[in-house]
């Protein structure tokens, strides 16, 4: 009877061990949740700030290219134009059209 009850002591011991280190465990693995889910708070953010500026970036560069678009138009309309000046010009022989186109 006592080596019964010198088991049962000695195996509750044991039992009150190991669920007070499965305690501390999974205490350490909550601490461990909560730092990596404040870690992901902290990436969201700066992914929502980086989506922010890559908005801003990507409206900054449709405007210079509407910029771009419209300054190409207008250089083409006045190479047009420059050319169109010659279009009704007649040479004559003595006359050299490049020349004229210069001046």
């Amino acid at each position: 009877m006592v080596k019964l009850q010198e088991t049962i002591s000695r195996n509750y011991e044991e039992l009150t061990n190991k669920i007070e280190k499965l305690d501390n465990k999974f205490d350490s693995i909550q601490e461990a949740i909560q730092k990596n889910e404040q870690k992901i708070k902290t990436v969201e953010v700066k992914a929502e700030r980086t989506e922010k500026k890559l908005e801003q970036v990507d409206q900054r560069m449709m405007e210079t290219n509407k910029n771009l678009e419209g300054s190409l138009v207008h250089l083409e309309m006045d190479r047009a134009s420059f050319y169109l000046r010659f279009q009704n010009i007649t040479e004559t022989k003595d006359e050299d059209l490049g020349k004229l186109m210069a001046n």
